[in-house]
């Protein structure tokens, strides 16, 4: 496993803290707690509606070009893993001669695979 691989592993394992935390954020950033607006804004009130609604695009920016990474990177993961098993098959069906046990053995695993499907 390369580090590509290591990093899709990761931020697969990572994505449903990450999706409850961008969805916490959307719930929260647009009615902030009022101790929160009183730390923030003492001086200036006519901040709150910048703050809310740069809040609210940052946090559809981020959850857009986050869920647009992990779209991206799973379409990449599912094509790889196509790819790879028509190569695997490519080999099984050009194998020579003397490798007739294992292509024996591997069509019968190919027949069997597209007899469940």
């Amino acid at each position: 496993m390369n580090w590509k691989d290591r990093l899709a592993l990761i931020f697969w394992r990572l994505t449903p803290a990450i999706a409850l935390f961008s969805s916490a954020a959307l719930l929260v950033l647009p009615i902030p707690p009022e101790y929160l607006r009183n730390i923030l804004l003492p001086v200036f009130p006519s901040m709150q509606y910048f703050l809310f609604f740069g809040g609210i695009t940052l946090a559809f920016t981020a959850t857009f070009l986050f869920m647009l990474f992990v779209a991206v990177g799973a379409w990449v993961i599912l094509f790889r893993k196509f790819i790879g098993v028509a190569r695997v098959l490519q080999v099984v069906r050009s194998a020579s001669k003397e490798q007739s046990p294992a292509r024996q053995i591997c069509q019968y695993i190919i027949g069997q695979l597209d007899a469940r499907t």
